[in-house]
């Protein structure tokens, strides 16, 4: 077996901990939006949230294939998750102020930027292994994103019990940035 493929630094090691943190601020912000919706909306509000987050999605996929067009995803996707770590801060300011309208705004957000993000990520990662290499990674990658996203549940939920959801927006922000 071959150590220098587990040396910090390489490129499976690189791309497990770049998964792991993408799993992480996904399913934290998953967390924090479902939290702060159903803090300022009934249940009943849901379905019109889900669907106007289908069509909002939508359009986030017409427009990042425009952008793709000219960028190519290593450069584009970390452009990409820093720009959700900013309207993760502005979040932070709405919720302060108008927490339903952040409510709405981070539903979108997360729901919409997420997958395209990860999917993103996966782009990047397919382009950085042949294919024989890829066959072998692919799955220690995932895994590795797997247990980010569990991690991030767990630190949801502990950000969460000693803080409010400002401070999980401030997390998330954190997190993209690291995703950047």
């Amino acid at each position: 077996m071959d150590s220098s493929r587990w040396q910090l630094g390489s490129p499976l090691v690189t791309a497990m901990l770049g998964s792991a943190v993408v799993g992480s601020q996904y399913v934290a912000g998953k967390a924090a939006r479902d939290a702060l919706f159903l803090a300022n909306f009934e249940t009943s509000s849901l379905p019109t949230m889900i669907i106007g987050t289908a069509f909002f999605s939508i359009l986030l996929v017409v427009a990042s294939s425009r952008a793709l067009r000219h960028a190519a995803p290593a450069s584009w996707v970390p452009v990409a998750f820093g720009g959700t770590a900013l309207l993760m801060l502005g979040e932070w300011v709405l919720a302060a102020s108008a927490p339903s309208l952040a409510a709405r705004t981070l539903y979108l957000l997360v729901s919409g930027f997420g997958p395209l993000l990860g999917s993103g990520f996966w782009l990047i990662a397919s382009e950085r292994f042949d294919p024989h290499t890829t066959k072998k990674t692919f799955g220690q990658i995932a895994g590795a994103g797997t247990l980010g996203g569990l991690l991030g549940g767990v630190g949801a939920a502990r950000i969460a019990a000693i803080g409010d959801v400002g401070a999980m927006l401030l997390s998330l922000a954190a997190l993209n940035l690291a995703c950047a």
